[in-house]
């Protein structure tokens, strides 16, 4: 993420006086997810697990991820940004408006070694995020690693002492942090076998819910075998897989069928 940032977003922002989410997007968006990550993760590997997150989600949700949402610069400029009491900041105003949560491990470093995701789990539990709203995302290399939140570092001293300050003041708000913390380390592989059996079952009924209960009956064999897994896949099908599929149906449901796809612009 620091490459990305400081070869394409800090550029851009120096050149629009915008942050990098504005440029793109005058009018802003609504906060639907907002992300949790360490900036010291390598990016294609966060972009993956973003994208495997959501991926059975038909209408991709709009992500809250600070190096874009943020004014990107110098350290002044940051600071300038996050000068204000932490209930205030940026960070904490995108979290409160978001629909759910998302932390974003990876395989390079303890997302926990970072004060400010710290901060956003205080947040995420203040909000009632945790548990029925937060999602896990990327690699578990970080089961092992048994380090309380007051270990966690910051690149400006400052900002881990106004957190620490306000996580202090909070009775019992420490080891409540830190199970979360092992909580979310644990999430691991050992339920990757269920997870992808929810994965499948989700693809299946989206599209189930698409085509209709006894089209898609008759059409799963063909579908699973010309590898259509969503409803965005329809739309790859060229003419003749689409004859194939239709094959199955008898004619009212062909019509409803042929009707569907022209939904898709197919």
């Amino acid at each position: 993420m620091r490459d990305i940032n400081s070869e394409i977003i800090i550029p851009m922002c120096r050149e629009t006086g915008k942050s990098y989410a504005l440029t793109k997007n005058p009018q802003g968006l609504k906060t639907e997810v907002f992300v949790s990550h360490s900036w010291d993760e390598p990016f294609g590997e966060f972009v993956d697990s973003i994208n495997t997150a959501f991926l059975t989600k038909y209408e991709k949700p709009n992500v809250w991820i600070c190096a874009f949402g943020l004014l990107q610069g110098s350290n002044d400029d940051i600071q300038a940004q996050l000068k204000m009491p932490l209930a205030q900041s940026p960070f904490v105003r995108a979290l409160k408006s978001a629909d759910s949560y998302l932390v974003v491990r990876n395989s390079k470093n303890d997302l926990y070694s970072r004060i400010w995701c710290i901060c956003e789990i205080m947040f995420a539990k203040k909000f009632k995020f945790i548990p029925s709203k937060t999602q896990i995302a990327g690699p578990e290399g970080f089961t092992t690693t048994c380090v309380s939140c007051l270990d966690a570092g910051s690149y400006c001293p400052n900002d881990k002492e106004k957190i620490i300050r306000e996580l202090l003041l909070t009775k019992g708000a420490r080891a409540e942090i830190d199970q979360f913390i092992k909580e979310f380390r644990d999430f691991n592989s050992a339920v990757v076998a269920a997870v992808d059996v929810q994965i499948l079952n989700e693809k299946n009924e989206t599209l189930e819910d698409f085509l209709g209960e006894s089209s898609f009956s008759l059409m799963e064999t063909d579908l699973d075998t010309i590898g259509v897994e969503t409803v965005e896949d329809l739309k790859e099908l060229e003419t003749d897989d689409i004859n194939m599929l239709a094959a199955n149906l008898k004619k009212v449901q062909v019509k409803k069928f042929l009707r569907k796809m022209s939904e898709l612009n197919v």
